[in-house]
């Protein structure tokens, strides 16, 4: 059944403002509407310029993007959003979506294969490699769902403060296995002795040892939660900085995003223990981008 639009306008009054920022780095298809607000990532060292929001502008580490990758968007919704009630992350070609629609039948495919994967082919000696339950779709068919997410989303909002995507589990890997292609054993203990709260520790110790997490720092939070959960990541991560400075360590290229994924994935996974209302959502992720 179809939401009039004075039930929509009620249910946007209880709720307030909703901002998911998708982070663009190049040239590419822009979605962009009420809820959806693409920004220009890394636009202080760019060649190029996008006509979107740009994360240079007020308070930001736009220039340190080479390293941080999407995490100076979340910086800059952190330090700049002043007006919303809810805040989010996305990419421009892996998007929070809250209803198929008309696509439903895809999410029931990519059950489907992650079913048979699951528990027939991963039982096999297949070597090195991740599932992800996300969706795959083209920009035409995401921009046919993109202005119904805004109502399903509202709805979700009212009753969680936070909203996680599905988790990825990996195949025949823990997550230090998966991760130890980029990051070291010795940047894991400095990880774990960066962070400063004993609680998000010991979940972020035993999240190592799963097979499971929270990928690419996508998430939507309640504002206050989403304040709390910045001071948190960077802090930790400005921790992590001033060790591996001291050693005398050079990481390379987006480096810090890699480990932003494990600290907001532990930081869901503290949230979630203790006792914050959450709910799921599917990604979409656009192949013709």
């Amino acid at each position: 059944m179809r939401m009039s639009k004075n039930m929509t306008k009620l249910k946007e009054s209880r709720v307030g403002k909703i901002s998911i920022y998708l982070a663009y780095h190049k040239n590419s298809e822009i979605f962009r509407n009420e809820l959806y607000r693409p920004v220009h990532v890394g636009a202080a060292g760019a060649s190029h310029h996008l006509d979107i929001e740009r994360d240079d502008i007020g308070d930001n580490i736009s220039i340190k993007n080479g390293q941080y990758a999407e995490l100076t968007a979340v910086y800059w919704a952190w330090k700049n959003d002043r007006d919303s009630d809810f805040i989010g992350l996305g990419h421009y070609r892996r998007i929070p979506v809250f209803s198929l629609g008309r696509l439903r039948l895809s999410l029931i495919i990519c059950y489907l294969k992650y079913f048979l994967k699951r528990y027939f082919i991963l039982r096999l000696p297949r070597g090195e490699y991740f599932l992800s339950k996300t969706i795959l779709m083209r920009s035409s068919e995401f921009k046919g769902i993109l202005n119904e997410q805004e109502v399903y989303l509202h709805k979700m909002v009212i009753k969680n403060a936070l909203l996680v995507p599905r988790k990825t589990h990996f195949a025949t890997n823990s997550v230090k296995s998966f991760f130890n292609r980029v990051v070291s054993d010795t940047a894991f203990k400095d990880i774990e002795l960066s962070i400063s709260n004993e609680l998000v520790k010991k979940d972020f110790v035993r999240m190592l040892n799963e097979n499971s997490m929270y990928i690419a720092n996508i998430v939507v939070m309640r504002k206050d939660l989403f304040d709390k959960y910045c001071e948190f990541l960077f802090s930790t991560l400005a921790s992590f900085v001033e060790r591996s400075e001291e050693k005398g360590i050079k990481h390379s290229s987006r480096f810090l995003g890699y480990v932003g994924e494990l600290l907001t994935s532990s930081y869901i996974i503290h949230l979630q223990g203790q006792g914050v209302s959450w709910s799921s959502f599917d990604l979409a992720e656009i192949t013709d981008v």
